[in-house]
């Protein structure tokens, strides 16, 4: 059944039941047996013997089928409690089913398995073949107490259970809010300084262009002039290269968010043969 849209499914926020886990709440059930069959356990054994392998019976059934509890809580919680009517031996998976069943917190199938304990419990209270020691009213309130203890203590667990499932959801949340923050910031830090190469990158380019247009200009420049110059286009052609290689790293590091270094300034400075007016005819 699906829970309420702002809350959990009780089959999100159940934790996995260990082994250890299932073995200490069985124990505990057997503890819970032992004192609802208690009173009644001499006298069968004595004078009702086929009551005896009955409950004996009934009892082992039960310890069985709460194991299986979470596939089907309500089901299984009412077929323990009419187990318990007729078996001592149990009440303490009875108990169990039905604290199971509560950490849901459905109202209805609590006040119903609620009721139905009750009348299961003062059932065999009434039938057993022991003999009251204590006014009726007295077992009446004890059996009162016990069923409100039992669904109250389910609804605290899952109440528990769901605000822990809660925190747990919202660190995962604040992890990957975390983690798209800085993703971001380094998508950003990346753009930025791929538009800070790129400036440069203009700007070397630029450069280059100035110098070869001053070479097809000046027609006076002699053989090492030529070469000098030549030589200077091919240096700034080489530093656009390089810058541009880093303007593609920034731009493809995508993982590591390393920063590829700053290209260094550009340079102002000029051959000067170049700032060297031509001759004037």
């Amino acid at each position: 059944m699906a829970g309420h849209p702002d809350r959990p499914t009780a089959a999100e926020i159940r934790p996995e039941l260990t082994v250890a886990g299932q073995v200490w709440r069985l124990v505990a059930c057997l503890v819970i047996s032992m004192l609802a069959w208690s009173q009644a356990l001499e006298r069968e054994w004595t004078d009702h013997r086929g009551i005896f392998w009955g409950e004996v019976v009934l009892g082992l059934g039960a310890f069985v089928l709460v194991v299986f509890r979470r596939r089907a809580p309500v089901t299984i919680a009412a077929i323990l409690a009419l187990m318990s009517a007729f078996s001592g031996l149990a009440a303490g998976p009875a108990t169990l089913g039905a604290v199971s069943m509560a950490t849901a917190r459905r109202p209805w199938p609590i006040i119903g398995i609620g009721l139905l304990n009750f009348c299961c419990a003062m059932t065999y209270t009434l039938y057993a073949p022991f003999v009251l020691r204590e006014p009726i009213w007295i077992s009446v309130s004890i059996n009162v107490v016990v069923n409100s203890a039992m669904m109250g203590w389910g609804m605290y667990l899952g109440s528990r259970r769901e605000l822990l499932w809660t925190l747990r959801q919202r660190a995962v949340r604040a992890e990957s809010e975390q983690e798209l923050r800085v993703a971001r910031g380094r998508s950003q830090e990346r753009e930025r300084i791929a538009r800070e190469m790129h400036d440069v990158l203009a700007h070397r380019i630029t450069q280059v262009s100035m110098q070869a247009g001053a070479l097809a200009f000046r027609e006076d420049l002699t053989v090492g002039q030529l070469r000098d110059g030549l030589e200077g286009i091919q240096g700034k052609a080489n530093e656009a290269i390089h810058e541009l290689r880093g303007v593609l790293g920034v731009l493809r590091d995508e993982t590591t968010g390393a920063l590829v270094e700053a290209p260094s300034r550009p340079s102002t400075t000029w051959p000067r043969w170049w700032r060297t007016p031509a001759p004037t005819a």
